[in-house]
């Protein structure tokens, strides 16, 4: 993980951070149903498990955007560690192949208490209709927001 990357972060419980996490090289994995899923389930284990709540995400073809806010004492770091290692393992033993599927590292802002959170979550979400992927977001399986 790159040093830039990393300089600053810190885990704070109860805070509000915005997460992006690029495939390698771009690649449109997720445009397979079944492997975007498998996101989905590793993240939703990671709530169940007690490391955050989500408050909006979105998987798109290359790239993830979680809403979210740490939970108990848990860390940024392993909490995206986790997510990402577990389904890179799940999705190279599903297309039979080695080397991980995710870009090294992630990016992370810390949501500041004047910056509105219902705002930024309508914006993740609202990112297939930016892309062009869909009209309208009933078309779009893979997001989730506790404010919509």
């Amino acid at each position: 993980m790159g040093k830039t990357l990393t300089k600053g972060r810190r885990s704070i419980t109860g805070q509000v951070y915005l997460i992006t996490a690029c495939t390698k090289h771009r690649e449109p994995i997720f445009t397979n149903f079944n492997l975007a899923r498998l996101v989905v389930t590793a993240m939703k284990k990671s709530q169940q498990r007690g490391h955050l709540l989500f408050v909006s995400w979105v998987i798109m073809p290359d790239h993830v955007h979680f809403l979210m806010s740490l939970k108990g004492d848990s860390n940024l770091s392993d909490v995206i560690g986790y997510i990402k290692g577990t389904t890179s393992h799940q999705i190279c033993q599903r297309l039979n192949r080695k080397g991980g599927i995710w870009q090294a590292g992630f990016h992370d802002h810390a949501i500041r208490k004047e910056e509105n959170i219902i705002e930024a979550a309508r914006y993740i979400v609202a990112n297939p209709l930016r892309a062009g992927i869909v009209k309208s977001l009933k078309q779009y399986p893979h997001w989730d927001s506790i404010y919509l």
